[in-house]
């Protein structure tokens, strides 16, 4: 029995040796599967006037990395390479998707409109120079092939559009237009482009209006307050038609280039059309250094509308999402950093 003892403990050594990878003569490791985040619908529906809305601690989270894979989804030197954190919940009929991500110069007077003299009547620029922060969420409508919510092959060509013969939906959050009304505007990409969703027409239904008045080279709208107005949303119960036969205006002074309806997120008719199915709540958290974004996206799992994925009878559904700093009307800064497709799982 000696006599075997030592052979043994030789076969022992070199097979575990094998199995530890050491000289490359191990198992190739299985491919890193992509993330999944999967919607809890053991909670509460969260209060989609918090978002910080204490249920949310409940639910587990998973980090998705955007602008690790440059040239296929894009990279914003201002974001860089970093992890948005997330979190989902399904609940009566509803999908809630929470998004924190590092954002250390946050855009709020993107395409403002700035007084460049101290002159009552002239010198107003519109500065499409300044952005805004912008948020994405790219969902697979399911007839689009294998590309299905894969952007690699539909954001980097001279128009956004599908290229695997079917749909997208996307879901477009923007720190200046969309943040201040609590909405996100709804998009349905074609092999075409990148459209808008229907809308109700001949009607006020919508979040955000231009400021600029092309005729008179100033701001349509100011605020009742004049110059003593320094904030940097204009709401449209605040607004009144541009005087400018008033009080000299300051030089610098910043009038918001939207003015902003916040009713369209209790109307009735928000959702007869579907450009404004999804509510999204914000908050610019500052207690971080750097600091951060968080935005709590909501939509019904089934609108009724043609040009929204229908998630209701889905298990899961593939998503890709992306983030923008300062991204411009100019077309100077429309980099996004973005991600690698993964999944929502819907019913875990």
């Amino acid at each position: 029995m000696r006599k075997l003892l030592i052979p043994i403990m030789l076969i022992m050594t070199a097979y575990l040796a094998g199995c530890s990878g050491d000289n490359g003569n191990g198992p190739v490791p299985p491919p890193v599967k992509p993330p999944r985040l999967v919607a809890d619908s053991t909670v509460a529906a969260p209060d989609m006037n918090n978002a910080d809305d204490p249920v949310w601690n409940s639910v587990d989270s998973v980090n998705i990395e955007i602008g690790g894979s440059p040239t296929l989804y894009g990279y914003d030197s201002k974001l860089g390479k970093i992890n948005v954190n997330m979190k989902a919940i399904r609940k009566d009929g509803n999908l809630f998707i929470k998004a924190r991500w590092r954002d250390g110069s946050p855009n709020l007077l993107g395409n403002h409109i700035r007084k460049s003299d101290t002159a009552v009547t002239i010198d107003w620029e519109h500065n499409i120079y300044e952005g805004e922060d912008r948020f994405f969420i790219l969902f697979d409508a399911g007839n689009n092939g294998t590309e299905k919510a894969d952007c690699a092959t539909m954001c980097h060509t001279p128009v956004m559009k599908t290229t695997g013969g079917g749909n997208a939906d996307a879901w477009k959050w923007s720190s200046t237009r969309t943040f201040p009304g609590k909405m996100a505007e709804d998009e349905w990409w074609t092999s075409s482009a990148s459209s808008e969703d229907a809308y109700l027409t001949g009607t006020t239904l919508w979040v955000y209006t231009n400021n600029w008045n092309p005729t008179t080279d100033a701001p349509a709208k100011m605020h009742h307050d004049t110059t003593d107005f320094d904030d940097p949303f204009l709401f449209v119960d605040d607004a009144v038609n541009m005087d400018r036969t008033g009080p000299p205006w300051p030089t610098g002074f910043r009038m918001p280039g939207y003015v902003i309806d916040t009713t369209i997120y209790k109307s009735a008719d928000r959702t007869n059309k579907s450009k404004w199915d999804v509510r999204a709540i914000g908050k610019q958290d500052s207690t971080t250094v750097p600091y951060q974004w968080i935005v709590v996206f909501s939509r019904a799992l089934n609108t009724t509308h043609n040009d929204d994925v229908n998630l209701a009878g889905l298990d899961s559904v593939q998503v890709t999402i992306a983030g923008a700093n300062n991204y411009t009307l100019d077309y100077s800064n429309q980099q996004h950093s973005g991600s690698k497709p993964f999944y929502i799982i819907l019913k875990p």
